[in-house]
């Protein structure tokens, strides 16, 4: 016989939260140490740490969160489908989507994005220094609109849980880069030849502004898996990992 084990929705959720405070308190105490000493290296663990930085483990962490949620959109799209229900082919839109943003988490592809913005000469301005932003915030905009009526659809609870997970994750990616290139503008910084990859390591105020809005996409791709576990319990039964013996 094989053994089921259930997935404790509130302890998953609980744990995304200690791991996500552990990856900040690693990049603020590391970089901290850095401004304090100037002691770059650290033995490798600000490179480790660093929610600027790319291949390492909050990188890697925040690139799971969001494979997670897209197998959960997945197996919702599944359901969906079977039972032909009239929203089916927006869950599938948001599995491809969170699919599609935990390969960009560790391909860095909205970053290409940029050469379409400075274009538009938009990053000519400190609020779009980063100018993929310029692009995103309509996209982002058309498709709350195309996805509204499906929201409106979900049960009272789903709904504003996806709520707030989107506030978070929006205000995090979206609202606090632009905050960045603001300030990266106020302290001369706002060249597209300056080396982004050092701003977070010179200065304490852009590095709690980095500290703010990783965690905030982390916290909101947390809350968004959470409601996904919860709305897979009330619709469809407790999600479970049977191991064959």
């Amino acid at each position: 016989m094989p053994t089921v084990i259930g997935i404790p929705v509130q302890r998953v959720f609980a744990a995304s939260l200690a791991i996500i405070a552990l990856l900040a308190l690693g990049f603020a105490t590391t970089h901290l140490i850095m401004l304090q000493t100037g002691h770059r290296g650290q033995f490798g663990l600000r490179a480790l740490f660093n929610m600027d930085g790319e291949a390492n483990l909050p990188a890697w962490f925040s690139a799971m969160q969001l494979f997670a949620a897209a197998i959960l959109l997945s197996l919702i799209a599944l359901a969906k489908t079977r039972a032909r229900d009239a929203h089916r082919w927006l869950w599938w839109g948001l599995a491809a989507g969170f699919f599609l943003m935990s390969a960009d988490e560790g391909a860095q592809l909205h970053e290409l994005l940029n050469r379409p913005g400075n274009t538009l000469h938009a990053g000519d301005d400190g609020a779009f220094l980063f100018s993929w932003v310029v692009i995103a915030i309509p996209v982002v905009i058309a498709i709350g609109l195309v996805y509204l009526r499906f929201l409106f659809s979900l049960p009272p609870r789903t709904r504003w849980s996806f709520v707030i997970a989107a506030a978070c994750f929006l205000g995090g990616a979206v609202g606090f880069e632009v905050l960045e290139g603001l300030f990266a503008e106020a302290w001369g910084l706002a060249s597209r030849t300056y080396d982004w990859g050092m701003a977070g390591d010179f200065d304490a105020k852009y590095m709690m502004l980095v500290l703010v809005e990783e965690s905030l996409e982390m916290i909101g791709v947390a809350i968004f898996v959470r409601a996904l576990l919860e709305y897979i319990d009330d619709q469809f039964g407790r999600l479970t990992i049977a191991m064959h013996q």
